[in-house]
């Protein structure tokens, strides 16, 4: 041990050793215990004869150092190689403290020393090959699991793929079959239409011939005519011949004979006139039997061609439902192949960064062998060294001079040392590339996905402009259909209507500001000015002004009527009436006629003045005819004359249950200069009453036999009760013991249907979840606690539930509950739809934050609150929903209501509408929404068949919709921008 005479170096090199164990919580002690373990006492009494204290402890403290520095290099490359590959750390971490002797055994054992060895195998590097080995079996399975996954995701593709193949193909096979069905009808419409043709030229023939015999025969009267004149001539001369042959009896024979052969010629001329006249006759009847025999064939005709129109229209509607049937296919295949296209997009996705994390695996599995054979190396290397001592300390046993061998040894060293650094630098170098591949494969990704993002918002926004256009289209049409109103000014023009015409004529400008701003309808006007039925112009029609939004035209026909009198007091306002539903064409849906007049109508019973030309004229039938149009009649009572009158007209309405089609305004004690204010006032009241602005009550198309009159939901016509949290103090209730059901429509049905909602709940088992909560112990009320239009409402808590916690359940009229579970549960459809247009809503304005960077979503969060069916027995269901404190409001209807409150809930709702319109491009509209705060409720649903259910008002609904809309869009106009869904000509 000539390494350890130099004393100096020795105090140095054991002082940094012994920091270095320090730092390691080891003592020399414990090392030095740890080495001598393993020497025979033979051994161990050589090294305390021939070395100090001292020696040895320095001696194994360099040992130990070498070996734990050999160890950490090679658990550092190890590590990053880990590291870089995400595998879980499997190392061996460095031994626990040596703490005493008694355990010491037990750790000699661990670290696996080989005995009569002066020195113990590098028990890291034995450990190594089997840690090493473990982390190979590891990896390899990890890469077979990875394998197996990518061949299930390869059979999950093909699967797919067959699925889809066998979907396009039935596809394609209905598509065939709907075009030739398609076909079929087009060949069955120009058959038709051929014929129609046909039997419309023959009528044409027929009609022609038919007017040739006409003619024919109307010729033939006429030579009857002029042979019964002749015969009547003749007859006259016969008689007259008579007259004298009577007076000449005394004439000679000559003039007797003369006047027989006479006679005679005359009696010949006139059987043979006779003959003619039967002849013609025969003619004349022959012909009339060919009228009427070319009358029935016409009427047959006819007959034929309106079964022909009807059944042309049949077809018609046939071959346009089949259109809608095959564009419904395509839509639904388009939807399917896309959703088949991003399904393969995915696995394309998944396999790719599978096949990376294969390449990956394999990168690493080459790393890992590498790193078993520089361990090899390095064992090998160490095993050198180890050989190298062994000898060394052989030589010093036998006292031979071990220089060589001590060089030799730290050369050894000194190259371990060498190729260490190397390793480590070659390590932090990979460690430097794979960090640079990495961060290249993320930016990389990165883009990748920013590119997606952006094809993606551009194909939104080029589905946004399609849909824009569908919109403007829509709107325009329900601008067109339902954005006007039509008024006929109906003027009383006698000499003393001459104040109240000014009036009347003045009234026109402030009654279209009026109307355009409480119903944002645009106004068309026409008149029709009447007098009394002598006083009609020779025309046989009164003066009229056909239907015209130019105001000023209409003034001037107005100023260019004169004024006249009539014979007796009452005048012809029937004939006005009539006149005006017969010739006026009628171009909207609201119509509203205004009467204004001082003289009552004819008939008796509508005045009381003793001169009626025409006492018994009954004006009732044109009443009849006004209601049957849905025409509004405006009476203005200028004076007591028109009282009776207007009791009259009232009484008519009333019997037909008609009230809101006549409003009858008392202007009897105005002075004249006031009345055009007050008729622009009414004009305003009636378009509001006819347009229906103002009525939030919800419409239906059932006729509605026990509460006509009650337009409020079930919930709406709940909240009026007042308080009724303890309801079981106020009314009789029952125990009920109900098994309850939370029910949601399916995702997937709901996605895949977002267009034709009308298909969800058609496969009942498939499009609803169906979770049973478990068995109730409730009270309910006995009789229905509220009555709405169409539900009766009970009230219901849970025993053992919180003094807050109320239920509300609905039954139809009659207050029967459902007698299947499947039947109430499409009672709730519609509440179950909006559910989830309502969540799609949310999120959709979440993303929308999210693409523009807003930080905070302060829009209210609202939802439609889940519907439970009760059941009682198995054929006895019932409806109910959680109740909330608050104030009920109705933000909507189905019928073109629309809130004008200016709060976030009512924004909220407003745009929900209209989304919805846009997202189906016009497909349905929600309306009817309403409820008690972020709980809404009672939804109705406008479709554009109008056949979802009875509060469905079709297309009518939703025009109605969209006409009030264009005026209160700013309601909705900041949630609209922010999904862009606003036309130009709207974000303006």
């Amino acid at each position: 041990m000539q390494n350890f005479n130099q004393q100096g170096s020795e105090n140095q090199q054991y002082a940094n050793q012994q920091k270095e164990i320090n730092q390691q919580n080891y003592t020399p002690e414990q090392i030095q215990a740890y080495y001598q373990s393993s020497l025979t006492p033979e051994q161990l009494a050589y090294q305390q004869q021939n070395y100090s204290p001292e020696q040895i402890k320095a001696y194994y403290l360099q040992l130990y150092q070498q070996q734990f520095l050999a160890q950490q290099q090679y658990h550092q490359q190890v590590q990053q190689i880990q590291s870089q590959n995400g595998i879980q750390n499997q190392i061996y971490q460095v031994p626990q403290p040596i703490q005493n002797n008694q355990n010491h055994q037990q750790q000699t054992q661990q670290f696996s020393y080989v005995p009569n060895q002066v020195y113990p195998q590098n028990f890291y590097i034995q450990q190594q090959p089997n840690n090493n080995n473990e982390r190979l079996r590891l990896l390899t399975s990890q890469i077979r699991e990875l394998e197996t996954k990518i061949q299930n995701l390869e059979n999950e593709k093909d699967e797919l793929q067959n699925q889809k193949n066998k979907e396009i193909k039935n596809y394609q096979t209905q598509l065939q079959t709907e075009r030739e069905r398609l076909k079929q009808l087009e060949e069955d419409e120009k058959k038709k239409d051929d014929d129609i043709l046909k039997y419309k030229s023959d009528q044409f023939k027929t009609n022609l011939k038919i007017s040739e015999l006409e003619n024919q025969c109307k010729s033939l009267n006429q030579q009857l005519v002029s042979k019964n004149t002749e015969i009547q001539q003749l007859n006259q001369n016969n008689q007259r011949i008579q007259y004298m042959t009577q007076n000449s009896k005394n004439t000679t024979p000559d003039y007797e004979k003369q006047m027989q052969q006479f006679y005679n010629q005359q009696q010949a001329l006139l059987q043979e006139e006779k003959k003619k006249y039967k002849l013609l006759n025969d003619e004349k009847n022959s012909i009339e039997d060919q009228l009427q025999q070319k009358d029935e064939k016409l009427n047959q005709l006819e007959k034929q061609i309106y079964d022909l129109e009807n059944q042309v229209k049949y077809e018609h509607k046939n071959f346009m439902d089949a259109r809608g049937e095959i564009a419904n296919w395509q839509k639904k295949s388009n939807y399917l192949n896309k959703q088949l296209e991003e399904k393969n997009s995915n696995i394309e996705n998944l396999t790719k960064l599978l096949r990376d994390s294969k390449f990956q695996n394999s990168q690493l599995d080459n790393r890992l062998k590498g790193e078993e054979e520089s361990k090899i190396a390095l064992k090998d290397q160490f095993n050198s060294i180890e050989n190298t001592y062994k000898n060394y300390i052989r030589e010093l046993q036998q006292n031979q001079s071990s220089d060589q061998n001590k060089s030799k040894f730290e050369d050894e060293i000194n190259k371990l040392k060498n190729e260490m650094q190397q390793n480590q630098q070659k390590n932090e170098e990979e460690q430097k590339q794979a960090q640079l591949l990495k961060e290249q494969e993320y930016q990389e990704n990165k883009l990748k996905k920013a590119q997606k993002d952006q094809q993606r918002l551009e194909n939104r926004k080029q589905e946004n402009k399609m849909i824009k256009e569908i919109m403007m289209k829509k709107t325009q049409g329900s601008l067109e259909e339902c954005g006007k109103l039509d008024i006929c000014y109906v003027v009383d023009f006698t000499l003393s209507m001459q104040p109240y015409v000014e009036q009347a004529r003045c009234c026109v400008q402030e009654s279209f500001k009026i109307i355009k701003q409480q119903t944002n309808r645009d106004t068309n006007i026409s008149s029709i000015a009447y007098y009394d039925i002598e006083q009609k112009p020779k025309t046989g029609s009164y003066y009229q002004f056909d239907f015209s939004n130019n105001i000023q035209n209409f003034q001037k026909f107005m100023q260019d009527i004169k004024f006249e009198g009539g014979r007796d007091p009452p005048e012809d306002v029937r004939g006005a009436l009539e006149q005006m539903m017969k010739n006026l064409k009628w171009k909207s849906k609201f119509k509203i006629a205004i009467l204004i007049t001082d003289s009552p109508c004819h008939g008796k019973k509508y005045h009381t003045y003793p001169v009626d030309f025409h006492p018994n004229d009954d004006i009732t039938q044109t009443l009849h005819h006004l209601i049957e149009q849905q025409i509004i009649l405006i009476g203005f009572n200028l004076n007591d004359k028109t009282t009776k009158m207007y009791q009259e007209f009232k009484k008519v309405y009333e019997a037909k249950n008609a009230q809101d089609f006549f409003l009858l305004v008392d202007v009897a004690g105005l002075q004249v200069h006031q009345l055009a204010e007050k008729m622009a006032s009414s004009l305003g009241s009636a378009s509001v009453n006819a347009t229906q602005v103002k009525q939030s009550g919800t419409k239906s198309k059932k006729q509605q036999q026990e509460r006509p009159k009650n337009k409020d939901g079930a919930m709406e016509a709940l909240c009026k009760q007042g308080d009724f949290f303890n309801f079981e103090q106020q009314t009789k209730v029952v125990d009920t013991v109900f098994t309850v059901l939370n029910v949601t429509i399916n995702d997937q049905v709901f996605n895949n249907n977002l267009q034709s909602i009308n298909n969800i709940g058609k496969q009942p088992n498939k499009d609803y979840i169906i979770k049973e909560e478990g068995k109730w112990f409730c009270i309910r009320t006995e009789l229905p606690f509220a009555f709405g239009m169409m539900k009766d409402v009970f009230l219901m808590k849970k025993k053992n539930g919180g003094p807050e916690e109320l239920y509300v359940i609905k039954t139809p009229l009659g207050s029967n509950p459902y007698q299947s579970q499947l039947e109430a549960i499409q009672e709730c459809r519609s509440h179950l739809i909006c559910q989830q247009l309502m969540k799609k809503f949310k999120s959709d304005i979440s993303d929308a934050l999210e693409q523009q960077n807003f930080q905070k979503n302060e829009y209210p969060n609202v939802v439609y609150s889940d519907f439970l069916i009760l059941e009682e027995t198995k054929n006895k269901y019932w409806i109910a929903e959680r109740f909330f404190k608050g104030e009920f409001v109705k933000y909507n209807n189905n019928y073109g209501y629309i809130n004008e409150e200016i709060t976030n809930l009512n924004k909220f709702a407003q745009a929900f509408s209209y989304y919805t319109f846009f997202i189906s491009k016009g497909q349905y509209m929600i309306n009817d929404v309403q409820g008690v705060g972020n709980y809404f409720t009672d939804p109705a649903i406008n479709t554009t068949n109008g056949d979802f259910d009875d509060t469905d008002l079709g297309q009518e609904g939703q025009q109605m919709y969209l006409v009030n809309f264009q005026s209160k869009k700013a309601l909705a106009f900041e949630i609209l921008s922010l999904l862009n869904q606003l036309n130009e000509d709207q974000e303006q």
